[in-house]
C-alpha cells in the first residue's frame, strides 16, 4: 500500500544530489518543486539556488518549476534564472507533470522530479512514471496543513527506510573469480562501518554477461566490480560510463542507477594510490605496461596522468597493443603511448616504471619478459594480479628495485568503489585494518 508513495531515492538536500552522474546516465530534464525544496517557504532565489540552477542549464538540463502556488510567487522565483514554470499545477494530479515534460521537450524516462513532500510531489511524479528524488524540507517551521501531512508521512517514511535497509547486494563478475579477495575487503569494510550489505562472487561466461546484468538489475544488486576478461566487453550493456572510463575504454566498477548500471574505472585510483604509498616517482620517467587488456588501459592512463615521458605498451599480440595505444593517443590528443611486440620490444630507459597487467601470475606462469637486464633497468614495478608473489615479482625482488604486489592496487580501487556505492568516506584506520587482513591471508 505504501509503495506507491516511495521515492526512487532520498537525499538530505537538493544541493547534495549528484546531477553530473544523473546526466551521464541519460537524464536531460529536471522538474523542481520550489518551497522547502530549493529555498525556504516564500523566499526568493538565493545565491546557492541560482548557482545550482544555472549550472544545470549550462550543462544541458532542461529546468522547470512545478508549483501549486499562484503565478506571482512562481514568476518571482523564476525570473533570476529564466527557466520554465507551471503555477497552480494541481499536484499530485498527473496532468501537470505530463504538461511539464511536454514543455521541456522530453519524456518521462529522461526527466527527474525533485521535491520535499510525499503526498503531492513524489506521488504525482510516481504516477507519471518519473524518477523521483525526495529531499528533506529546508525549513522545519511550516504551515499547519503541511505539518499535518508530515505526521501522515512518518509511517510511510519509516516503511521506506525499512525497505531500503534490507541487506544490500554487491559482487564481482569475471572469469575466473575464485581467487578473489574482494569479498574479504568489502565485507570487512561493511562490518567496520555497520553497513548492512553482502559481497559475493559471480563467475560468468561471456555469453551470460548481458543476461546476468539484466538479472542483477531486477534483483536490485546495487554495485558490481568487473575483472578479467570483461572490463571492456561489459561496456555495451551499460547505461553510461564516466568520461575517463569512456576515453580509456575499460571499466571495473558498476553502480546501479534508475537507468541501469553506470560504469567507472577505480583501477586508475588504485594505481595512483599505490604510487603514493610505495613512494614511486613516475613524472619524467618512462612508463612500461606489460599486456594490452582492460587493466592495461587503466595502467597506461595512470602512468600518463602522473607525468610519464613515454608509455610503452608491450604485448605478445602486437595488434592489441597497437590498438590500445592508438585509441589512447586519440582520446587524449597526445603521442605518448607507443606499442611494441614482445619479440621486438626496445631496450627500456634506465629508471623506468613498469606495471604488469597480464593474467600470467594468476595462472602461476612465467613472466612475460624473462630477461634480467629488463628488470635491472627499472626503478619500480607494480604487479596488478592480487597474489602475494608471482614470477614477475620474484624477478623484481632479485633486481633490488621498488615493487608492489597486486594487493595494494586491489585495496585502493576497492576503497574507491565502496565509497562510490555507499556514498561514504572510509577512514584511514578502517583501510589499514583491511590492509593488514590482506597481508595476513
Amino acid at each position: 500500500m505504501f509503495r506507491r508513495f516511495y521515492p526512487s531515492e532520498m537525499k538530505e538536500s537538493t544541493y547534495s544530489i549528484d546531477f553530473d552522474t544523473l546526466y551521464d546516465v541519460g537524464y536531460r530534464n529536471v522538474i523542481f518543486d520550489i518551497d522547502n525544496t530549493l529555498v525556504k517557504h516564500g523566499a526568493p532565489q538565493t545565491e546557492e539556488s541560482q548557482k545550482l540552477l544555472k549550472g544545470l542549464m549550462d550543462k544541458g538540463f532542461g529546468v522547470l518549476f512545478l508549483s501549486n502556488n499562484k503565478e506571482p510567487r512562481v514568476k518571482m522565483f523564476n525570473d533570476p534564472v529564466g527557466a520554465q514554470y507551471i503555477y497552480k499545477a494541481g499536484k499530485p494530479a498527473v496532468k501537470g507533470y505530463l504538461k511539464a515534460v511536454e514543455m521541456l521537450g522530453g519524456t518521462v524516462e529522461n526527466t527527474l522530479f525533485v521535491g520535499d513532500q510525499l503526498f503531492t510531489d513524489v506521488w504525482g511524479a510516481n504516477k507519471a512514471g518519473m524518477h523521483t528524488i525526495l529531499v528533506k524540507p529546508i525549513d522545519k517551521h511550516e504551515e499547519i496543513q503541511i505539518v499535518l501531512k508530515r505526521i501522515l508521512e512518518k509511517p510511510i517514511l519509516a516503511s521506506y527506510r525499512r525497505y531500503m535497509k534490507k541487506k544490500a547486494q554487491f559482487g564481482l563478475i569475471g572469469n575466473p573469480v575464485g581467487h578473489s579477495k574482494s569479498p574479504l575487503i568489502h565485507n570487512t569494510f561493511a562490518e567496520l562501518r555497520g553497513d548492512n550489505l553482502e559481497y559475493n562472487l559471480y563467475q560468468l561466461e561471456e555469453s551470460e554477461l548481458k543476461g546476468a546484468l539484466s538479472k542483477f538489475r531486477k534483483l536490485g544488486v546495487k554495485g558490481l566490480n568487473v575483472t578479467i576478461p570483461y572490463k571492456e566487453k561489459v561496456i555495451p550493456f551499460l547505461c553510461g560510463v564516466s568520461e575517463t572510463a569512456s576515453k580509456i575504454g575499460a571499466v571495473n566498477t558498476l553502480k546501479l542507477t534508475g537507468k541501469g548500471y553506470y560504469g567507472t574505472n577505480t583501477d586508475i585510483i588504485g594505481i595512483k594510490r599505490t604510487f603514493k604509498v610505495k613512494d614511486i616517482t613516475v613524472k619524467g620517467r618512462q612508463g612500461v605496461v606489460l599486456g594490452a587488456g582492460g587493466a592495461a588501459k587503466a595502467a597506461a592512463y595512470a602512468l600518463y596522468a602522473e607525468g610519464a615521458s613515454k608509455v610503452l605498451v608491450i604485448n605478445r599480440t602486437f595488434e592489441k597493443a597497437q590498438s590500445l595505444c592508438l585509441s589512447l593517443n586519440q582520446a587524449f590528443e597526445t603521442n605518448v603511448f607507443e606499442a611494441y611486440p614482445l619479440s621486438g620490444s626496445p631496450t627500456i630507459e634506465q629508471g623506468s616504471v613498469c606495471i604488469q597487467t597480464t593474467s600470467l601470475g594468476l595462472k602461476g606462469e612465467e613472466a612475460l619478459i624473462t630477461d634480467d637486464s629488463f628488470y635491472e633497468r627499472l626503478s619500480a614495478a607494480i604487479e596488478t594480479v592480487p597474489m602475494k608473489t608471482t614470477d614477475f615479482l620474484d624477478r623484481c625482488k632479485a633486481a633490488g628495485i621498488k615493487w608492489s604486489n597486486g594487493f595494494s592496487m586491489l585495496l585502493y580501487q576497492a576503497v574507491e568503489a565502496y565509497e562510490i556505492w555507499n556514498n561514504c568516506a572510509l577512514t584511514a584506520e578502517q583501510i589499514d585494518i583491511v590492509r593488514r587482513k590482506l597481508e595476513n591471508e
